[in-house]
């Protein structure tokens, strides 16, 4: 072991060899007890296909970014699998270097492909019609509503106070978004007709707006928490024969602003988006609809 203060880099003794080099890694993870047995299997089951493609007997040193990027060409898996792949690499190349086996690591800066962005699932009106109708509770039918009219994510719903609902004004101030940005929406009047029903089961003190089962009364701390909301939204899913999860309630809202002819500027308001790019993704929801609408059958050419 060197002695503290030492930069291991400086004491490394002889050139390692690429497939030397694997095997140590992975043993002294182990050793040192950073990983499972379970994930040192999976580590070693990379890297061995890995410095066999590259050469296992060549000098640890003399892997080159280029040798990667062969690698990584010559791999027949999926893109996730790819990326797995060459982040366990990535890690190997860089615990070589801390461990002064390696001066650097080839890897760094080296991408894998990007992770498709997949188009979010929304209900058809008929699972909404479903949902809606099930025999809720007057906590569920607030939960859905919040979601379904309103957009809200689960941990916004949990982080709503009662004081953010105005059902006089038909507002509702929205604190707890991600990256702590706040926006006001207008309550729809199910929403609001939802929270008035409720209010008369929870009670009108300060507090949390949705209470735990526990607690029908408002006391602080005895709100809902991200999770059981997010619980309790997907067990009302359940039952009511939808396979999908509370947020898909949330992408539904932003499917039906922007059939109903909202811009993309303005639903990326109502979401809480920072970014427009994170809002476009709804778009081929519309696009669709919209070919439909506006495409007709084309006129047969002339004889």
């Amino acid at each position: 072991m060197a002695p503290l203060g030492t930069d291991r880099r400086k004491v490394a003794r002889m050139p390692m060899l690429l497939g030397e080099a694997v095997e140590l890694y992975v043993r002294a993870r182990v050793d040192r007890r950073e990983v499972r047995p379970e994930t040192a299997r999976v580590f070693r089951e990379a890297l061995r296909p890995f410095a066999a493609a590259v050469g296992a007997h060549r000098r640890l040193d003399s892997v080159e970014r280029a040798d990667l990027q062969a690698w990584l060409a010559g791999l027949r898996v999926a893109p996730a699998t790819v990326r797995l792949r060459l982040s366990t690499v990535h890690g190997f190349f860089s615990w070589c270097v801390i461990e002064g086996h390696a001066e650097r690591d080839p890897t760094a800066g080296l991408r894998g492909p990007r992770k498709p962005r997949s188009v979010p699932r929304s209900l058809s009106d008929a699972q909404v019609a479903r949902v809606l109708g099930a025999d809720l509770t007057l906590r569920e039918a607030v939960l859905v509503r919040l979601m379904l009219d309103e957009g809200l994510r689960a941990q916004e719903v949990a982080g709503l106070e009662l004081a953010d609902a105005d059902l006089a004004q038909r507002t509702l101030v929205v604190r707890h978004g991600k990256g702590g940005h706040e926006r006001v929406l207008p309550l729809t009047d199910a929403c609001a007709q939802s929270i008035e029903d409720y209010l008369g089961e929870r009670g009108r003190g300060a507090g949390e707006l949705v209470l735990s089962e526990t607690n029908k009364r408002s006391m602080v701390g005895s709100g809902l928490n991200p999770h059981s909301t997010a619980k309790l939204v997907a067990e009302v899913l359940a039952r009511a024969g939808v396979n999908e999860t509370g947020h898909a309630l949330r992408h539904t809202f932003a499917r039906r602003l922007l059939d109903a002819g909202a811009s993309l500027r303005d639903v990326q308001t109502a979401l809480g988006h920072a970014s427009i790019a994170t809002t476009q993704v709804y778009l081929p929801f519309s696009g669709v609809i919209d070919l439909r609408r506006y495409m007709g059958e084309p006129e047969a050419p002339a004889a």
